[in-house]
Parts: structure tokens; C-alpha cells; sequence
């Protein structure tokens, strides 16, 4: 199986999520990992797996790919997820397997 983009919407998930891990395009390399965002609530019910977002990172805003999404609240410290990517432009891969796959394609800093 291999990952598609799909440039339509993301499918919208069942509920409003409220926490979501996110894969972050660093340079630095003690940076390129998952961090958890605050979902704000202008964004709930609009993040999917798979979705391309803008998150802030140190002094920066970056790309990141959403890993996963949680209802629970995430750490008071936690930043917001800035905004998604215009055009909506998510991956997809089908079931776990293909989160783990976009997990693995995250960790080898393939972002083109």
C-alpha cells in the first residue's frame, strides 16, 4: 500500500477533538519528532488524520502532519495548532497500517 495526497477535504472526524499529535517539519534534528497542540476551538471538527496544519515551533510556525487525535485535553502547556494548510491537503493510507506508514515517512524527514 502506499500513501496518496488527496487535495479535497480532509474527511471530517465523527467528533470535535480536543488534543492532536503532530509530526513537525524541523531542521533541527532534536526537533523532527511528535509534539501534542492544543486543537483551538475555532478548528474543532474541522483537523483529520492525515491532515496538513501549521503549528508553532520555538520561534517559528512549521508544517506538520497530524498523527493522531485525542478528546482529552492536552498539557497546560501546550501551543494551538496555527492553521490548517490551504488547500486542504491531507495523506491517507488506509486504516492503521497506513497511519503507520505516514508515521514512519515522518521520521525519516521526507518532506520534500
Amino acid at each position: 500500500m502506499m500513501l496518496t495526497a488527496v487535495r479535497e477535504p480532509c474527511a471530517p472526524p465523527a467528533r470535535a477533538y480536543r488534543s492532536a499529535t503532530v509530526s513537525v517539519d524541523a531542521i533541527i534534528p532534536e526537533y523532527w519528532s511528535e509534539w501534542t497542540y492544543r486543537v483551538p476551538d475555532e478548528l474543532r471538527g474541522e483537523i483529520a488524520d492525515g491532515q496538513l496544519v501549521w503549528v508553532p515551533l520555538r520561534d517559528r510556525v512549521v508544517l506538520g502532519i497530524v498523527s493522531a487525535l485525542s478528546p482529552e485535553p492536552p498539557g497546560a502547556e501546550a501551543k494551538a495548532i496555527h492553521a490548517v494548510v490551504e488547500p486542504a491537503f491531507c495523506l491517507s493510507g488506509g486504516g492503521r497500517e497506513g497511519e503507520a506508514r505516514v508515521e514512519r515517512w515522518g521520521a525519516r524527514g521526507v518532506w520534500g
